[in-house]
């Protein structure tokens, strides 16, 4: 059976999630009180910002290191 199906994701910072009813929507309940390292709430603006940078929208890139910087 693959792995890598729909039935066999556990969210970690959503709740849930769900997709409009053409398919071309993604929307994804955010997990409450979750903050970043320095105390910063985790917002929808993170989700956009990882997934521009997944599918190359910005000119910013993933560093490999992050001691390259």
């Amino acid at each position: 059976m693959p792995q890598n199906r729909v039935e066999s994701i556990v969210p970690d910072l959503a709740t849930s999630w769900s997709w409009s009813e053409d398919g071309t929507e993604l929307t994804f309940k955010l997990r409450e009180s979750v903050k970043w390292h320095d105390g910063k709430p985790f917002t929808a603006a993170d989700v956009k910002c990882t997934y521009d940078l997944l599918t190359g929208k910005v000119k910013e890139k993933l560093r490999l290191n992050y001691r390259e910087a």
